[in-house]
């Protein structure tokens, strides 16, 4: 009696929703639509489609194929398109308690010439979760059975992954990097000096070296340059320096370029004075020049 009661207190205890997730999930294949075809070459389509639409992969045994002898019957009064409209596929898969149809259609424009097409449904949908189509040109039995297997295959992966959806991705947030603070312009004079400055300047400089020269040579003026042997024979030959008039040429020049080349720089500078400086600005990217050039 305790026994008895603990049983029925466990069976109460489980969840309804967790006992039925054991139930399988019925697959069923309708007939082969193919007008013309051997009988022996449709039922090879379907036993072909049959054996591939489940496997380990979709559930261990979760899913099973409805049996043909459960499939002929609940086609009974169905006519041979019944694949094609959607009423009638879920009246076949009410029949045989199936979710999902699997439909195949083979037509034969020409001898050993094959049309396959394979599609998934799910009952109580008009649109196919996935449909394949294939073909062949001068067939044997065994390419057409081949091409059935491959679509089969095809279908079962459709099936897989609706039962199975692939786990969606979540997207690693994204890292927002902190705002970059502008640096306030740092304003620096940078002042080009113009061509008239530098002019002065080269003038200055040639003026300071040809009054010095000018010099140099007005103190040499008299002063002796040896005394060279007489060839004749007898005392040597003294020599002194006449550089009066070079002396005074080259200083003369000298202090006029030193003037001119002083006149020019005081104008120049003061041009320069008078243009605008150019700012240097820092920023992320490097350093930017603004002003007139």
């Amino acid at each position: 009696m305790l026994t008895h009661l603990l049983t029925t207190v466990l069976l109460s205890s489980i969840d309804p929703d967790a006992a039925d997730d054991d139930t399988p999930i019925v697959v069923v294949v309708l007939p082969t639509e193919a007008a013309g075809l051997p009988t022996d070459r449709r039922a090879l389509v379907f036993d072909t489609i049959a054996s591939r639409i489940t496997s380990d992969q979709v559930g261990e045994g979760r899913v099973v194929v409805a049996e043909r002898q459960a499939v002929t019957k609940a086609m009974a009064g169905m006519p041979a398109d019944c694949g094609a409209v959607a009423t009638c596929r879920d009246v076949v898969a009410e029949r045989t308690g199936a979710r999902f149809i699997v439909r195949a259609s083979v037509t034969e424009p020409k001898p050993s010439d094959y049309a396959i097409r394979v599609e998934l449904y799910e009952a109580g949908k008009a649109d196919p979760i996935a449909s394949f189509e294939d073909a062949c040109t001068i067939c044997s039995e065994a390419d057409l059975g081949r091409i059935v297997r491959e679509r089969a295959l095809d279908a079962r992966e459709a099936l897989l992954r609706t039962l199975e959806p692939p786990k969606e991705v979540v997207p690693e947030p994204k890292i927002v990097a902190e705002p970059k603070t502008m640096q306030q312009p740092v304003r620096t004079e940078v002042v080009r000096a113009s061509k008239l400055t530098l002019a002065g300047w080269g003038l200055t400089g040639g003026g300071i070296a040809a009054t010095v020269g000018g010099v140099v040579l007005l103190a040499l003026q008299g002063s002796k340059a040896g005394c060279p042997e007489d060839p004749r024979g007898g005392q040597c030959i003294p020599l002194v320096y006449r550089t009066v008039v070079p002396g005074a040429v080259a200083t003369s020049i000298g202090v006029a370029l030193l003037g001119t080349g002083v006149a020019l720089v005081v104008i120049g500078k003061r041009r320069d004075d008078k243009r605008a400086s150019i700012a240097i600005v820092p920023s992320g990217s490097g350093i930017g020049l603004h002003g007139r050039f």
